[in-house]
């Protein structure tokens, strides 16, 4: 992992010492022969192997339950697990079967982020296969769930936008972006906002200007409180353009600059050469004498 090799030895102190307590539970629950308990220590045994990469040792206990097991929660997990397993092994088809038998396995004891995370998975397979319809379908009952807390609520509607906004549905996708952002908002996504408001800027009418300065400049706020540089390099020029159009030729070049100066080294073509173009536009805009009071080091 990218973790320090002193967090992973924490968490592999934690794991052991978790295995240890379940076994003891699971061992418990055989002797007063409580089997769905035993088997669902045997779950979280299983997930702990999962997290430490005992892949292996997760796939034996995981089918196993599903052959046993009557409990929905027990083998909708499980379902879901292998197919996670599945995915970090690029096998979508086996995932999606896997993510299909944990869904027709859901009922009302299973909890929300259980039936969440399978809806959610299984959409977004369904939409790289290209079956809109399904993709809909799931995202929406990912939704429907509501669960603010849940990381897939804000992914199942970014996801949602996304897939409007390609068929050219664009107000069902800028309310979907909108519903996003209002939920990263919740859970203090900065680069999940930053996203959704990109998205908005491009769905707004260019005739609103002070609405469109008030979202770039807000996305351009997130994108500096996160790790993606990407996000901040386009948040920086999204700023500038609009500023460009509104037209407040100034405060654009003033964006660009900021971008310029980090120099091609760190900023790639092409958007290096693009960010030039604006500021040699904005230099004809003003005029040679006021560019070069403004911006006398300009090479």
């Amino acid at each position: 992992t990218n973790k320090s090799p002193k967090y992973n030895g924490y968490l592999r102190a934690k794991w052991k010492y978790a295995l240890y307590y379940y076994e003891l539970l699971e061992r418990h629950y055989q002797n007063i022969s409580d089997y769905e308990n035993m088997y669902s220590m045997q779950f979280e045994k299983a997930k702990i192997y999962y997290k430490s990469y005992k892949i292996v040792d997760a796939i034996k206990i995981l089918k196993t339950l599903i052959a046993v097991s009557q409990t929905n929660r027990i083998i909708s997990g499980c379902n879901l697990l292998l197919g996670n397993i599945a995915l970090s092994t690029s096998n979508k088809p086996m995932a999606m079967e896997h993510f299909n038998s944990g869904i027709d396995k859901l009922d009302n004891d299973c909890p929300s982020t259980l039936k969440m995370e399978l809806y959610f998975k299984y959409a977004i397979l369904s939409d790289e296969n290209n079956d809109m319809n399904n993709a809909i379908e799931f995202y929406q009952k990912c939704i429907e769930i509501n669960d603010s807390s849940s990381k897939y609520l804000a992914l199942a509607y970014s996801n949602l936008g996304d897939l409007f906004y390609d068929n050219e549905l664009f107000t069902e996708a800028k309310a979907c972006f909108q519903h996003a952002y209002e939920s990263d908002k919740v859970n203090d996504n900065d680069y999940g906002m930053y996203y959704s408001l990109a998205k908005i800027i491009e769905l707004t009418d260019a005739k609103e200007k002070d609405l469109l300065v008030k979202l770039a400049t807000e996305a351009k706020e997130h994108a500096l409180k996160t790790d993606d540089y990407n996000a901040l390099l386009l948040s920086i020029i999204k700023l500038g353009d609009v500023y460009y159009d509104y037209p407040e030729p100034e405060k654009a070049l003033e964006e660009y600059l900021s971008l310029y100066r980090e120099g091609v080294e760190v900023i790639e073509e092409p958007n290096f050469s693009m960010i030039k173009s604006r500021i040699e536009d904005i230099r004809a805009r003003i005029g040679k004498e006021k560019f070069e009071e403004l911006v006398p080091d300009y090479v």
